[in-house]
């Protein structure tokens, strides 16, 4: 499973360059290392510094904090560029960042180790983890004689989705904020995953049971 430690490394990395921060509290389970000490080369690790400072350099990054963690130690931990180009202020390694959509990647990390553990496959059906998506059904549109579409009616989906299909967004689920469909933006403001006129992409008010088998309101 080196592969994995390997992937998990590129998504740290990656992450980082999102705009992503670690930091290290006292009380921190993470600990200061060398890179000697858990098998990385410290003038690979500073190759990640000169690719950053290019980036910024050329003015597609602003700034970046950049932490490299392994056997519980932190081998690289770097602030490089702006925090704010517009006053020059520099880069601190504490910086806090909204990271949005980076939430994806981080619980691909997450779901990739528990793979590692044997825990979890990709194969696996979803519902084998979390038992209210064991019968799906898919909006399909009907359409008339002339082949326009009159509406939508819901049938049992073919197959039950996969962790697979989790990863590369094939499962069929969306956000009822963007998404087009009107049976599925209904049925999310229903549950109370969508709340149109209120605020969008917030649902921190649901537990993670609530977030999969709450009923309608």
């Amino acid at each position: 499973m080196k592969y994995v430690r390997l992937a998990t490394l590129a998504v740290a990395v990656m992450l980082a360059s999102c705009a992503s921060t670690v930091s290290q509290p006292t009380n921190s389970a993470l600990r200061a290392g060398t890179p000697d000490a858990v098998g990385f080369s410290p003038a690979r690790l500073q190759r990640v510094t000169s690719v950053f400072q290019a980036e910024v350099d050329a003015g597609r990054l602003p700034g970046a904090v950049v932490a490299v963690a392994r056997r519980g130690q932190i081998v690289y931990y770097e602030a490089i560029g702006k925090q704010d180009v517009t006053t020059g202020q520099t880069m601190p390694r504490d910086a806090i960042f909204r990271i949005y959509s980076m939430t994806k990647p981080l619980a691909s990390l997450a779901a990739m180790m528990l793979v590692e553990d044997g825990k979890l496959q990709l194969t696996d059906q979803v519902s084998r983890h979390l038992p209210a998506f064991a019968n799906m059904q898919v909006a399909v549109p009907t359409r008339d004689a002339a082949g326009n579409v009159t509406g939508q009616t819901l049938v049992s989906a073919t197959r039950q989705m996969t962790v697979h299909d989790l990863f590369r967004h094939t499962a069929g689920l969306g956000f009822g904020e963007v998404t087009q469909n009107v049976a599925v933006k209904e049925a999310y403001a229903k549950v109370g995953l969508f709340k149109p006129n209120v605020i969008d992409y917030d649902t921190r008010d649901l537990s993670a049971a609530e977030s999969t088998s709450r009923p309608p309101k």
